[in-house]
């Protein structure tokens, strides 16, 4: 098996006294998507935060594309192509939506404004937003909040995709909207990691599920198999 894109190993993260993440490690592929399934405050977001650098760890290392990442900063990391989304949307508001995807694409992905726009509109066009980009971000209904996000990080050029939360609070007509146009996303070979309490939308793409509680990994496997744990039904269920 060719090296893992991504890989978090033995990573723990404690405020104070409080520990949040406790020896997690999991990889993920090249091209693969993988889903985090867990309650709130299994640390799933957190560990989202590790990755792009936005929290330090307190033990571990975190790789990408088998360097060492562990010690750079949030922008640095999104230099190297890591990129994320937020489970409440907070667009520039008073920016048009084309200028908050630019803002994205010159200041993630370093390139120039004039360079950038063409770029940019493919961004829109591949996310649904291109009708709308001359639209003040802050008029947007949710969804197209949702895509604008996506858009954003999509304008910083990354190899690997992290979601936060993509389809809460959206209708179900609405979720197969979006989970489009992160298909659209995948096809063309960016990396998938989605934490999403939606089960269907998350089923829908991505190859694993990682299951956690308490800042630990209680399971890994295909999403059959995680769905019909006993590890599930007791933290979802209370069922032992």
């Amino acid at each position: 098996m060719a090296a893992p894109l991504l890989e978090v190993q033995r990573v723990s993260k404690s405020f104070g006294k409080l520990q949040v993440i406790n020896d997690l490690s999991f990889q993920v592929q090249r091209g693969e998507a993988l889903g985090i399934l867990g309650p709130n405050g299994a640390g799933k977001t957190t560990t989202f935060s590790l990755i792009t650098g936005e929290h330090q760890v307190s033990a571990g290392r975190v790789f990408f594309q088998g360097v060492d990442v562990t010690g750079l900063r949030p922008q640095q990391r999104c230099r190297l192509g890591i990129a994320r989304t937020y489970q409440i949307p907070r667009p520039f508001s008073g920016m048009t939506v084309f200028e908050n995807v630019l803002v994205g694409a010159t200041y993630g992905r370093g390139k120039s404004e004039r360079a950038s726009r063409a770029f940019c509109r493919d961004i829109l066009h591949e996310t649904g937003l291109l009708a709308r980009a001359d639209t003040p971000a802050g008029q947007l209904r949710l969804l197209d909040r949702k895509r604008l996000e996506l858009a954003r990080a999509l304008a910083t050029d990354p190899q690997i995709l992290l979601l936060d939360e993509t389809a809460g609070g959206l209708t179900e007509h609405e979720v197969h909207e979006l989970l489009d146009v992160v298909r659209r996303i995948r096809e063309r070979g960016v990396t998938i990691l989605w934490i999403e309490h939606i089960l269907h939308a998350l089923t829908a793409i991505v190859d694993r599920l990682l299951l956690m509680d308490f800042g630990t990994k209680l399971l890994e496997g295909d999403p059959a198999t995680v769905l019909a744990s006993d590890e599930l039904k007791m933290i979802y269920l209370g069922v032992d």
